[in-house]
């Protein structure tokens, strides 16, 4: 599904962090948040409401976080996969968050690495051409700009053929790839603070995000940060999967550490009206 959401009154929050960007080479400093935040939830993560479990998976290892040779005999982090099911806002999510550098893996120097590239997949090369042509088409006059959210290596930004562009990216070595194809990359994770130091120069037409929000632990923080760097006309425009279709076709094999959250329209039109924005196009 993808939403796109109108900006109407922004409600700006100061939120403390933990993340800087060292300037010259886009690395993160301080990149991984000490908050107690990685536990077992007993209340949702969005709204605080009541958590209702349902489908445990056991333990499990994070998904692509592949041991070296040193690590073989050393204890393999695992965590509970489980979903919930949030008695207030109905949004379905995880129990147990993992944290980020199990799999954002920062190396000797703090460069971050993650193990996907997009561009590999000559499908999401075209579907995401397709999406870029869309947005162009619907939303952009010739001087808008554009920020993705989870840019990854530049897959749908390079579609952008006339308009600039921003990427926003936490892992160092795929932006490193957007970067060297020209398209402007901050090696970060989107949040207030970045949002306010974007701002200071620019706004945005359009902000996109593609399989990326229903990645992030903090959803609130995220939409109060496209708040603030939206342009008053300006759309975001996100694509996840549908829970229905999860629940329709039994895709059981669909949840894992990366997909916190399983997205349905009650539960967001819950968390956007909270937020002043409001769901115009599905």
């Amino acid at each position: 599904a993808v939403a796109s959401l109108r900006l109407h009154q922004a409600i700006n929050r100061m939120h403390t962090n933990g993340f800087r960007t060292d300037a010259k080479n886009g690395c993160q400093k301080n990149l991984f948040c000490k908050k107690k935040l990685f536990k077992k939830m007993e209340k949702c993560h969005v709204c605080q409401g009541n958590l209702i479990p349902f489908l445990s998976l056991g333990k499990m290892p994070a998904a692509n976080g592949f041991l070296r040779k040193e690590d073989l005999k050393k204890k393999e982090y695992l965590f509970h996969l489980q979903t919930g099911f949030c008695e207030n806002c109905k949004m379905v999510q995880l129990t147990e968050l993992v944290p980020y550098d199990k799999y954002i893996i920062p190396d000797k120097d703090n460069k971050t690495h993650y193990a996907f590239f997009s561009s590999t997949s000559k499908f999401m090369e075209l579907h995401f051409t397709k999406f870029a042509q869309d947005i162009e088409k619907r939303f952009l006059k010739k001087d808008s700009r554009v920020l993705e959210i989870g840019s990854n290596d530049g897959i749908m930004l390079k579609a952008f053929k006339n308009h600039k562009v921003l990427g926003i990216e936490p892992s160092w070595n795929t932006a490193e790839v957007a970067r060297k194809q020209g398209i402007e990359t901050l090696t970060e994770f989107f949040t207030i603070l970045l949002a306010k130091q974007i701002a200071q120069k620019r706004k945005f037409k359009a902000i996109l995000s593609a399989n990326v929000i229903l990645n992030i632990h903090d959803l609130n923080e995220v939409l109060e940060g496209v708040k603030i760097i939206l342009e008053d006309d300006g759309v975001f425009v996100f694509e996840v999967q549908y829970l229905p279709d999860i629940l329709k076709k039994n895709e059981f094999d669909n949840p894992y550490h990366e997909h916190i959250c399983y997205f349905s329209l009650l539960p967001l039109t819950h968390l956007l009206k909270q937020l002043h924005l409001e769901i115009f196009d599905v």
